[in-house]
């Protein structure tokens, strides 16, 4: 089964698999300010807003980021 946005973390970021830690950093910060829940009232976009933090927490971590 392929892949979907909710499943890879470097999509939800809209990044590729070599992207860097600065890299990785400014699309979270990027994406936290489009889809945080004090600047939207959406249900969808605090969801997404919670899919893309999980995917920083993943991928901002070296250990974490080298299992996944």
């Amino acid at each position: 089964m392929p892949l979907t946005t909710l499943d890879n973390h470097y999509a939800r970021l809209g990044l590729p698999f070599d992207a860097t830690d600065d890299e990785i950093r400014r699309a979270f910060h990027d994406a936290a300010k489009r889809l945080h829940p004090d600047m939207n009232e959406s249900k969808d976009d605090t969801d997404q807003f919670l899919r893309v933090k999980e995917s920083f927490e993943n991928l901002s971590d070296p250990e974490k980021r080298s299992r996944y």
